[in-house]
Order: structure tokens, then C-alpha cells, then sequence
């Protein structure tokens, strides 16, 4: 069993008070028809609301594949085959030997962990497959949404936060425009090529759903933007967030 990590910093520890703060975000039990959402994986207090537009236009999914943004830098695909915990419960993973297993990489990570209150409180009875990725080649992220579509998963989660903009960051440049529009486009090579070398914090995962959503003829619809500015009047460092579905 993997055990909690994210707990009491992104997301409150305690059930009720967790259950209180997803609803406070706007997240209902609507079922949409989304097959694939890109979100946000800073604490739920700066992004939530954000992730929360996109959580209430996913389908109803029994098999999830969850695609997080590997911290560490370790690794290239790491899949988890241990059950998960948060404070709503169990969460089951999906098992299957197409992705390497490296338990290790999911340990401290928070980027996955914090998708699940989302999808605990929305659905039931599903299994998810976590996979922690790192930096790949274009190539390699291709081949990735090309893994993830012959297991016909029912949705496909990216999460990733966008410009760290500010000194702090060592870099004062606001990349959240042309990110955007480059996601709205659903270009792949774009995407990548424009923010390999920037601050957005998961230009891998979202490299990978929006080769996912190109094989399927998914297209992206912008749900909501925010930036850590909104919550703290913090102007000097900041950090943007998008949510995306794709239908």
C-alpha cells in the first residue's frame, strides 16, 4: 500500500474537511463526456478550483490512466502497482505489464496523489494506472500515448502546472499565452518544442495527452485558467494553472 504523501500540505488530512473543500471548489457529481482532462498539481487551496472545472466534465470511467510529472527527474515511464490511500479511502491501481514498475519514483511523489480526492469523491469503483514520467524525447512521449491507447483506457489524466514566473524561479518570463494557445492547438511538436526549455512545470505529460487526444481525434476545449497570484496578491512569484478537456 502506498501511503499518503500530499496529506495535510496540498489537501487537508482530515475526511470531512477534505469532502468540504472539493464541494467550496465547485466540484459536483455531474458526469460529462470527457475522455481525457488536463489539470493542475499544486495544492488544491491555489489550483483546485481550477482542476475542478475539468473534473466535472469527465465520463463515467472505470479504467483511468493518471500521467504525472516525475519531480526527481528519475526514471523516463515508472508505473505503481500498489494500491493507494487517501484520506476518502482505497484507491486501486490498475495492473498491467505494459509500463515498467518502480515503486520508488511514487513514493514521495505528489502530482499523481493529488488527482485522486477528485476522482474519489466523483466516481466509484474504478482503478487507475499512475504512471510518473520524466524528461523524454518527443519520440519517446509519442510512443508513450501510443502505449496508453492500445489499453483503451475509459479516461486519461495529465497533470502539469504552467509558467513559474518571478525571481524565485530564475526566470521572469510569462510563457502561460503561447503555452495555451499552443495547447488549444493540440499540436504536439508545437508544444513540446516551445516549452522544453521553459518553466512550465509537466510539459511532458501534457506532450503525451495531446498525442493521446491527436490518435484519437480528441479536441481541446479550455476550461479555466488561474495563477498562484489569485490567492496569495503575490505578483513578484508566481505560478500559472489551466485545466483542459478534450472530447
Amino acid at each position: 500500500m502506498r501511503n499518503l504523501v500530499a496529506a495535510g500540505s496540498f489537501y487537508p488530512r482530515d475526511k470531512e474537511e477534505l469532502i468540504l473543500t472539493l464541494k467550496e471548489l465547485g466540484l459536483t457529481r455531474r458526469i460529462g463526456k470527457s475522455r481525457a482532462i488536463l489539470v493542475p498539481h499544486a495544492g488544491i487551496t491555489y489550483s483546485g478550483r481550477t482542476a475542478a472545472k475539468a473534473y466535472n466534465q469527465i465520463r463515467r470511467a472505470k479504467k483511468i490512466v493518471i500521467v504525472g510529472t516525475n519531480h526527481s527527474g528519475t526514471g523516463k515511464v515508472s508505473a505503481s502497482q500498489q494500491d493507494w490511500i487517501t484520506p476518502l479511502g482505497k484507491a486501486k491501481t490498475w495492473k498491467t505489464t505494459a509500463f515498467p514498475v518502480d515503486e520508488t519514483v511514487h513514493a514521495h511523489e505528489h502530482s499523481i496523489e493529488i488527482q485522486l480526492p477528485f476522482l474519489q469523491y466523483k466516481l466509484k469503483n474504478f482503478r487507475f494506472l499512475p504512471l510518473s514520467v520524466s524528461h523524454l524525447s518527443l519520440r519517446e512521449c509519442e510512443r508513450t500515448a501510443q502505449k496508453i491507447v492500445k489499453l483503451k483506457p475509459c479516461l486519461v489524466i495529465a497533470s502539469g502546472d504552467l509558467s513559474h514566473c518571478g525571481p524565485g524561479f530564475g526566470d521572469t518570463k510569462n510563457y502561460d499565452p503561447r503555452t495555451l494557445e499552443l495547447i488549444k492547438s493540440g499540436n504536439p511538436k508545437d508544444f513540446y518544442d516551445y516549452t522544453k526549455h521553459s518553466t512550465v512545470c509537466g510539459h511532458t505529460p501534457i506532450t503525451i495527452l495531446l498525442y493521446y487526444a491527436q490518435k484519437l481525434g480528441l479536441k481541446p476545449g479550455l476550461e479555466h485558467y488561474s495563477t498562484s497570484k489569485d490567492v496569495t496578491g503575490d505578483s513578484t512569484d508566481w505560478v500559472g494553472y489551466t485545466s483542459f478537456t478534450f472530447k
